[in-house]
C-alpha cells in the first residue's frame, strides 16, 4: 500500500452539453476571478471553459466570462501584441483569464484539473511550444486562492515522489509551476480577436493538451 487514496476526478464528463458555461447562477456564491496558463492559451482556454465546465462531477459553481490574453511581472510592456510576447523578451504567459463562481471547493476542483490536462514539469514548454510565454503558472486574485494552489501543487509533488502516480504521462517528476499573486504581476491584457475562442470556433486546430491520468492521488 502507498499510504494514499486514490480519488476519481476523470472520466466524468457530460457527453451532451457542448456549449460551456457563459453565465453565473445565483447560488454558487459570489464570482471570483483567476488566471492560468498551462502553454498555449487556446487549449487552456477550451480545457477549462468547456472540458471542466461540464463535468458532472464538479462541485457547485461555473466558468463565467473569460477572454485569453497575456500577464507578465511588474513592468513588463502594457498592451503586447502576440508578435511581441513570441519573442520571448517582454516576460509575458499566455493565459486564460476568466471569472467563477463556487469559492474553494469549485476552485480547488478547477487546480486539479489543470494539473490533469497539461505537464506542469516541463519549465517553459509543452509539447512542441517552447519559450517563457508558455509557462506553467497560477495567477491568483486571493490568499485563498494562493493557499489551496500551493496546497494542491505539494499534494502533486509529493504523489510524484513517492510514486503513487506512475502514469502521470508528464516528462518528469518535478512540479514547475509558478503561484503568483495577480497583485504583484503586470495587468491582465486581452489578445487580438482572431484568439479568443479558437478551438471552439476550429476543432481541428492545434493543441497539444490532453487528460494525462483520470485519478488523482491523493496523500
Amino acid at each position: 500500500s502507498t499510504g494514499h487514496d486514490i480519488v476519481g476526478m476523470g472520466g466524468c464528463f457530460s457527453g451532451d452539453d457542448k456549449k460551456g458555461a457563459a453565465n453565473l447562477n445565483a447560488g454558487a456564491g459570489p464570482a471570483q476571478r483567476c488566471g492560468l496558463g498551462a502553454g498555449c492559451f487556446w487549449g487552456t482556454e477550451k480545457f477549462i471553459k468547456y472540458d471542466f465546465a461540464q463535468r458532472t462531477c464538479n462541485p457547485a459553481g461555473e466558468i463565467g466570462a473569460g477572454s485569453v490574453g497575456f500577464m507578465g511581472p511588474k513592468g513588463a510592456p502594457s498592451d503586447p501584441s502576440y508578435e511581441d510576447v513570441c519573442t520571448g523578451r517582454t516576460g509575458h504567459v499566455e493565459v486564460f483569464d476568466f471569472e467563477f463562481t463556487g469559492g474553494a471547493p469549485y476552485f480547488e476542483a478547477m487546480v486539479r484539473f489543470f494539473f490533469q490536462f497539461h505537464d506542469p514539469t516541463t519549465l517553459d514548454k509543452q509539447g512542441n511550444d517552447r519559450g517563457t510565454q508558455y509557462a506553467s503558472v497560477i495567477y491568483c486574485y486571493t490568499p485563498q486562492q494562493k493557499e489551496i494552489a500551493e496546497r494542491v501543487r505539494q499534494e502533486l509533488q509529493t504523489a510524484l515522489d513517492s510514486g503513487a502516480l506512475p502514469n502521470s504521462g508528464y516528462l518528469s517528476n518535478k512540479v514547475m509551476t509558478d503561484i503568483r499573486m495577480a497583485a504583484d504581476s503586470s495587468p491582465y491584457f486581452v489578445a487580438e480577436r482572431k484568439h479568443q475562442d479558437y478551438l471552439a470556433q476550429n476543432p481541428g486546430g492545434y493543441c497539444n493538451h490532453r487528460v494525462r491520468f483520470t485519478d488523482w492521488v491523493s496523500p
